[in-house]
């Protein structure tokens, strides 16, 4: 710990020595580097077996409603650690303009090719157009083909406006290949799952608009995600219906109120279908002037699923607040809660080795709260300690199955998850340099879990990129997580991974108006880590390529 104190120390002062103000627009390549993050490390642990059967269908209780209501308050001790608002930060505008069109295109070991690159028009702050992003890896850490990846992400976003409306459909579609490959030195003969296939299709609309006082924006929206072996029928599927929006009266300057709301369904499918609902409506009251933002308010939810057969009801908190002591000094604090789908594609974002036949529920945040001190040292360079405050029922852990070592399933705390943290976050942004750090200390407080299974006690992340001369860019990227435990096959014993250290670096040359080369290099260290059990991250990744702006 008191080594990554010393990390920041010294980013601190080497920062102010190196940080200079230029009145010349920011010019480069494009920064626009992807960042591979799966965090593993190989481990000898007792193995259940990967001769894989389906789970057995857990019934679902359809013949009783029970109904619950509460007031969401702090479930736990209070722990003067962490809470979590959104404060006052810089600002920065890229090298890349709203409007460029560009292609990135490169090649790496792993024999892995990368393709990015944004076809459209600028319309305000939304970019109007196609974007396509592709990056694969022929070869993995384990068996070479038999941990191959993929992912292809295509974003098309449309706008059309008329008097006082404009509407910007769009279309989003992500397709994630992968095998459940298990540990490093597993015998080939036992053979390899499938290839995995993971669809995630999005499809809806924003609408705003305006008339006088009154302004209101709606976008509903329908997903579907699934998950199966390719070529065969999905073993996990989930459809989702949403409606987000809200309408806000302008009384002056410096007083509007909101009614916002939100509501979403989630169909999920494997074996039997499990249905769940959450719906919001949030009134809230915001006043500001030039020193002072207070916004407060409640959200009134109602939480559905058939899994229990429950319905339960809540009020919970919606407060943000900020005062400018002086120039150099200000307070934000801000408070929130409500329900959340623990839907099949946020799962598997954080995890994609999942079982079949999950069961999911909705979680229920009872608050959550930070307060955080901003001290801004320069124009250009902010400090910012902050504490922090969770609680969470039904917050959703992952844990070896145990009839695949290679997949997992969930486990829930169902009494609420308590989450107190303390930090700092360091910024320094100017036409030529930009770094942001954050190094947090987290402990948690579970209910019905042995422990909080793959969560970090220690992070640290330090982002930085430098301009030098009017051609070169370089950048660099690290990330520490410590204290991570995974349970030991199907019990609650814990076995605590090693420490977490990901660095990337890379940087770019503008060779002229439309052309720039690039080189990245990730996980600089070669640490075969690991963030869930079985799987190890890959070795040294480098890629070398080139951008093409038109």
């Amino acid at each position: 710990m008191i080594r990554y104190t010393y990390i920041v120390l010294f980013l601190l002062l080497v920062s102010q020595a190196m940080a200079q103000e230029t009145d010349t627009a920011p010019t480069g390549a494009i920064e626009d580097a992807q960042i591979i993050i799966e965090k593993d490390k190989p481990l000898t642990l007792p193995r259940a077996s990967r001769v894989y059967k389906p789970s057995a269908i857990q019934p679902v209780v359809t013949d009783t409603v029970n109904l619950s209501f509460y007031l969401s308050q702090p479930q736990a001790t209070f722990d003067p650690y962490a809470f979590s608002p959104e404060v006052k930060s810089l600002s920065k505008t890229e090298a890349l303009e709203a409007n460029t069109n560009y292609l990135k295109v490169g090649f790496g070991n792993y024999l892995s090719p990368e393709i990015r690159g944004f076809a459209g028009v600028a319309d305000g702050n939304r970019r109007v157009g196609l974007f396509v992003d592709h990056e694969s890896f022929a070869r993995g850490p384990v068996r070479k083909d038999e941990s191959a990846y993929s992912n292809t992400q295509v974003i098309l976003q449309g706008s059309l406006s008329n008097t006082g409306l404009v509407v910007s459909p769009f279309v989003n579609y992500e397709l994630e290949r992968y095998y459940f490959y298990g540990y490093e030195d597993e015998p080939a003969e036992q053979g390899i799952t499938d290839r995995i296939a993971t669809n995630y299709f999005r499809l809806g609309s924003d609408f705003s608009g305006s008339n006088g006082a009154f302004s209101y924006t709606a976008t509903p929206f329908l997903a579907f995600t699934t998950m199966g072996a390719s070529g065969q029928e999905a073993f996990n599927r989930e459809s989702n219906l949403g409606l987000n929006g809200s309408g806000t009266y302008k009384q002056n300057e410096s007083l509007e109120f909101r009614l916002g709301t939100d509501y979403s369904y989630s169909g999920y499918q494997s074996g039997v279908i499990q249905k769940r609902h959450v719906f919001h409506l949030i009134p809230e009251v915001r006043y500001h002037n030039d020193r002072l933002l207070l916004a407060g308010g409640a959200a009134l939810g109602v939480s559905s699923d058939s899994v229990g057969a429950s319905t339960a009801l809540g009020v919970f908190p919606r407060f943000k607040g900020s005062f400018a002591i002086n120039e150099q000094f200000a307070i934000m604090a801000n408070a929130t809660g409500g329900f959340a789908a623990n839907d099949l594609n946020t799962l598997r974002k954080r995890n994609r080795y999942l079982e079949d036949t999950l069961t999911l529920l909705n979680q229920r945040e009872h608050v959550n709260m930070e307060i955080a001190l901003e001290y801004k040292m320069r124009h250009d360079m902010s400090l910012e300690p902050f504490i922090s405050y969770s609680n969470t029922a039904n917050y959703a852990f992952f844990v070896p199955s145990g009839l695949d070592s290679a997949r997992y399933t969930l486990r829930y705390d169902t009494g609420g998850l308590g989450r107190s943290a303390f930090g700092v976050r360091y910024r320094l942004i100017n036409n030529r340099s930009q770094l942001s750090a954050e190094m947090a200390m987290v402990s948690y407080q579970t209910d019905t879990l042995a422990e909080a299974w793959y969560l970090p006690g220690t992070t640290l992340k330090l982002n930085y990129s430098q301009l030098i001369g009017e051609q070169w860019r370089v950048h660099g990227e690290m990330y520490v997580w410590d204290g991570l435990k995974g349970p030991v096959g199907g019990t609650s014993e814990a076995y605590v991974l090693p420490t977490i250290v990901d660095l990337s670096v890379g940087g770019s040359y503008q060779i002229d108006d439309r052309f720039s080369a690039y080189v990245d290099i990730e996980n600089l260290l070669g640490i075969r880590y690991e963030r869930y059990l079985n799987y190890p991250v890959r070795g040294i990744t480098a890629k070398i390529g080139f951008i093409y702006r038109f």
